[in-house]
């Protein structure tokens, strides 16, 4: 006997208890690793992978795979209910089954939150150990996405109606607000066409690696797919809306012609325009009190698809550091060269979606186009500190012993080998980091360190609001009267280097990987950037005065050529 589309209730709600269970018990919390910001096995693994021993990580990978299983039986049932509830394929649910329950799931709460996660995973490796589950995952989209009556689904906001509620009592970041689930299988998309271009050469590798190149594609053509089917449900809703509106403009219209015949239209045309006197200020109102949250969407918006993207390092033009070494270098074959691109692979997938993109700072990465081994990192100086909208650039190189050994990193942006910007990045390019071996602390581990911890390192450990007390033995005089006015004069000294030899260069002459970015960055921060000038400049003293502002007056006179060129 059939069963019953609504007689999996029981099952699901099981599912809501296990997943409330997950997440007080801190399963689902946020991690402290580098994963990124919705890493699924950052998030469930790397406290207890950094800090546990063997047998508790043993432990915690057993916890993870029954939280998995878990998952999987959710994601199953409520596909098995879905299809029985759509039945013949007509795409639309029976009377008798309405998806208020469905709806209540997959909005908002924990269970809702873990497939979020599952979509945000920023390891496309881990992914494909966990083709199971994943493939549950794309079935249920794809039952979404055959229904009139679900297809919204895939596009509304998460918890859509405590959004607003949430941005506007919390931080002023759009970035933070959860992802519609269409949104966050593209980004899942965009990470595995990454992955599909450089590991294709896996094909012919074991079955492990098969099975995760696999599983990509089906990612890849799961998310073309549902943005068509997306696409054509849009349009055809607005097209039914704006059907509606024409018509209710006529009705309206006929009823303030039968209306305006027993008014004064002098009363009439005077009450008008106070209505539209007191819209007007309500707006320029909004419009003040809201610009820079409009400006921080504009410039995620703006700048997402740039974070990661592909250039010829190798070009003599694009001065690459690590040229001549990477043209000596060799790279081994056989089962070390499978080793060495099935994890170079995952990390530039990794990386395509997990680089911090925010108005306060960024990082955006230039991956050679044919060589895996070669990139240059783009760090936008962090806000409040003395190097905040700087460019700073970085050239790396991945040797053939990678990860068994750290990744090569040269600062670039040292004035012609001139300046010091902090003591942890010389002016002959050093880069002083404990995951490099170059700086004392925690060393890099070949399991689990990354690039991308690298790169958030130097942007949160080395470009800090205090760099002066990154000096080895000045942090002792941090709260002293003397650490305190060593420390101005370190910062005014570095907000001069940054203005002159991080910002005015990027303006006049751009790194060739980062054009636009540069161009976009400064577009539309333009304000902020003025308005940060004129403040370091109030702050400069003798020394540093007559040359800070030189060096705004030079940087103005680029914002504006900037604003100019791009009318």
């Amino acid at each position: 006997m059939q069963t019953h589309p609504c007689s999996h209730g029981r099952t699901l709600g099981a599912m809501w208890q296990q997943g409330q269970h997950i997440s007080s018990n801190g399963g689902w919390a946020k991690g402290t690793g580098y994963g990124g910001p919705g890493s699924y096995y950052g998030m469930q693994h790397q406290h207890q992978v950094d800090h546990e021993g063997q047998e508790s990580r043993k432990a915690a990978g057993q916890r993870q795979q029954v939280v998995d299983e878990h998952l999987q039986q959710g994601i199953t049932a409520i596909c098995n209910c879905l299809e029985q509830a759509t039945g013949q394929n007509t795409g639309k649910l029976i009377p008798e089954c309405p998806p208020i329950w469905v709806t209540a799931v997959l909005y908002g709460g924990p269970f809702a939150a873990s497939l979020r996660l599952l979509l945000q995973n920023d390891s496309v490796m881990d992914i494909g150990s966990k083709g199971r589950i994943y493939g549950e995952l794309l079935r249920l989209l794809n039952v979404l996405g055959s229904s009139m009556d679900l297809v919204a689904l895939l596009y509304e906001p998460a918890d859509f109606e405590a959004q607003p509620k949430e941005a506007s009592a919390g931080s002023t970041l759009p970035e933070s607000l959860a992802p519609c689930v269409l949104d966050a299988l593209q980004g899942l998309s965009q990470q595995c066409i990454v992955f599909k271009k450089s590991a294709e050469q896996l094909a012919c590798g074991s079955a492990e690696d098969i099975g995760a190149l696999s599983l990509v594609l089906q990612i890849i053509d799961a998310s073309q797919e549902l943005q068509q089917t997306v696409a054509h449900v849009k349009k055809l809703t607005s097209s039914g809306a704006a059907a509606a509106a024409d018509a209710a403009d006529k009705d309206q219209g006929l009823t303030s012609t039968d209306q305006g015949s027993t008014a004064t239209p002098a009363g009439g045309t005077r009450g008008a325009a106070d209505r539209k006197k007191n819209k007007g200020k309500q707006a320029a109102a909004a419009a003040a009190a809201g610009d820079l949250q409009v400006l921080q969407i504009r410039y995620v918006e703006a700048l997402r698809s740039k974070s990661f993207s592909e250039h010829d390092l190798m070009d003599p033009q694009a001065r690459f550091y690590f040229r001549d070494k990477a043209i000596a270098s060799q790279s081994a074959g056989g089962e070390v060269m499978r080793k060495w691109l099935r994890r170079v692979s995952g990390e530039h997938a990794s990386l395509s979606g997990s680089l911090p993109l925010a108005w306060t700072s960024s990082i955006f990465l230039a991956a050679d186009s044919s060589r895996l081994d070669l990139l240059r990192a783009l760090i936008i100086g962090p806000a409040d500190s003395p190097y905040a909208n700087g460019c700073f650039l970085f050239d790396i190189f991945l040797p053939a012993n990678y990860p068994n050994a750290p990744p090569s990193v040269h600062f670039l942006t040292t004035g012609g080998g001139r300046i010091r910007f902090n003591p942890n990045l010389y002016e002959c390019g050093k880069v002083c980091l404990s995951l490099l071996g170059t700086w004392s602390g925690p060393s890099w581990d070949p399991t689990h360190s990354t690039l991308l911890q690298v790169l958030i390192s130097i942007q949160s450990m080395i470009l800090v609001d205090d760099p002066y007390f990154n000096e080895p033995g000045y942090e002792s005089s941090r709260g002293s009267a003397h650490g305190k006015s060593a420390n101005d004069a370190y910062n005014r000294q570095q907000q001069h280097n940054t203005l002159r030899y991080a910002i005015l260069p990027a303006l006049k002459h751009p790194d060739p990987c980062f054009v636009d970015v540069i161009k976009q960055h400064f577009q539309l921060k333009k304000g902020v950037v003025q308005q940060q000038m004129q403040e370091w400049l109030a702050k400069a003293d003798k020394t540093t005065k007559q040359p800070v502002k030189e060096a705004v007056t030079a940087i103005i006179a680029e914002l504006e050529r900037l604003s100019v060129d791009t009318v």
